[in-house]
């Protein structure tokens, strides 16, 4: 009767021009009938729904040739309609970025850089450096920035953790080493003897 509003749910994630075929069916009090059809022709507005964002790394203390990172970009959107504009990348715990150049991603080559109109694989893979004999963990903020059609950009931010296991390092050893003396039944200092871990000497 025309009292309540039609109310039109598009499909999930659609933007763009939308037809609604609309069949408007009268009566009257002497049984007669007639239809009409009719196009409503609606506008859906775009709404940027970002990028579900994953990272993973893990290697051993000093390891050559760095640390591969994992990074994983989804755009929420199902349509395909969204594009990823810009990936940046930091490091913390002084760890630095190796190949931001060679990735073809503008930025400053070490501790943070951006990409500029990349797609995700221009990230995956980048192996990272910690400094010298660190272990423990390295922290990484990932933060994409994207937009569908002439929506707003969204930026969405993402930290992960890459797992550093601790090596052994040799010991340094000065040759030849000091001449030494000491008293019986106590302990005599060894000079010449420099290492991070526990020595011990046979």
């Amino acid at each position: 009767d025309g009292s309540s509003p039609l109310r039109i749910l598009p499909p999930a994630d659609y933007s763009g021009p939308l037809d609604v075929p609309v069949t408007v069916n009268a009566s009257n009090p002497f049984n007669q009938n007639s239809t009409d059809l009719v196009t409503v022709q609606l506008t859906v507005a775009p709404i940027t729904d970002g990028v579900t964002i994953a990272g993973s790394g893990s290697g051993s203390e000093d390891q050559v040739g760095g640390i591969p990172i994992t990074i994983g970009l989804t755009e929420r959107d199902v349509d395909g309609s969204e594009t990823i504009d810009t990936v940046a990348l930091t490091l913390h715990q002084g760890a630095t970025l190796v190949g931001f150049r060679a990735a073809g991603v503008t930025g400053t080559g070490a501790a943070s850089g951006t990409t500029s109109n990349r797609t995700p694989a221009h990230v995956a893979g980048l192996p990272v450096h910690p400094f010298a004999n660190l272990h423990g963990t390295i922290t990484v903020d990932v933060t994409t920035t994207s937009h569908d059609g002439t929506a707003m950009s969204r930026s969405d931010t993402v930290s992960f953790a890459i797992t550093v296991a601790a090596v052994a390092d040799a010991p340094t050893v000065q040759v030849p080493l000091a001449a030494l003396s000491g008293t019986e039944d106590s302990a005599i200092q060894l000079g010449g003897l420099r290492g991070a871990q526990a020595l011990s000497v046979a």
